[in-house]
């Protein structure tokens, strides 16, 4: 009696419905769907081919990454209650432009793109570099070449050169 010869190729994997209450209860948990599905056995392309075909499917799978989304976001905002930096943090990604914390390369950038119009505009770059500086993000000495380049250097050059100075004193005493 001759054996049975081995099937060729990856074996197939099906979306049943255990396989897909099993995707959809890690995605609630906050997996992300590829890493779900193959935590359920299935190939990631299984998964999103099911998707592609299944609109309820695809529904589904949107409801429970909005589910797991609220659920971190509702921690975060309860630990902000007694943790400032929970509500800088939502802050920081939820409105980016105007919370995110800004380094010198981003300033370099805006002086790049973007040329000053007016006294509001130079003033509101003003304030991102001394944040920066103040901050730590950038040096004294960077924050006075950038606003040497912004032909501004008189005031912020002074300030940088005493804040230099200080720093100095205070490493030798």
């Amino acid at each position: 009696m001759a054996a049975k010869k081995k099937p060729v190729g990856r074996p197939l994997t099906t979306m049943t419905k255990e396989n897909i209450e099993a995707v959809l209860r890690a995605v609630r948990m906050g997996l992300h769907p590829d890493r779900a599905a193959e935590a359920a056995g299935i190939s990631a392309g299984t998964m999103r081919k099911h998707k592609l075909r299944n609109a309820e499917f695809a529904t589904a799978l949107k409801e429970a990454a909005a589910e797991a989304e609220k659920s971190y976001l509702g921690r975060i905002i309860q630990h902000s209650e007694t943790q400032w930096t929970a509500a800088a943090w939502i802050l920081e990604r939820r409105w980016a432009e105007r919370w995110r914390k800004k380094d010198s390369d981003d300033i370099r950038r805006k002086l790049r793109s973007e040329p000053v119009k007016d006294q509001k505009d130079m003033h509101a770059l003003l304030m991102d570099m001394v944040s920066a500086a103040a901050a730590g993000k950038i040096t004294p000495k960077q924050l006075k070449d950038m606003a040497q380049s912004l032909g501004i250097a008189s005031d912020i050059s002074e300030r940088a050169d005493l804040e230099e100075r200080i720093k100095k004193l205070e490493g030798n005493g």
